[in-house]
């Protein structure tokens, strides 16, 4: 375990359960960002996922997290 994620842990708790719901988005939201920037290019973001973002908000908060741990899961196990 890297010493960042040790003292997120000491910080916050094995499963940052100190952070409130707000917080665990937001560190997401950077996280996924600082990924997107990081990737090697040779992948684009197609129009379709651009257009299915902009309806984004016809799903409800559980269907959102929902999809929030599909695309995770995706990401860290591709099929």
């Amino acid at each position: 375990m890297s010493q960042l994620i040790e003292e997120m842990s000491e910080m916050w708790g094995q499963q940052f359960q100190e952070l409130n719901h707000l917080e665990r988005l937001w560190m997401i939201q950077q996280i996924a960002n600082n990924l997107c920037e990081s990737s090697d290019g040779d992948d684009v973001v197609c129009y379709q996922v651009e257009d299915a973002l902009l309806r984004i908000n016809e799903l409800n908060t559980r269907d959102k997290l929902n999809l929030i741990q599909a695309l995770i899961n995706q990401v860290i196990n591709p099929s």
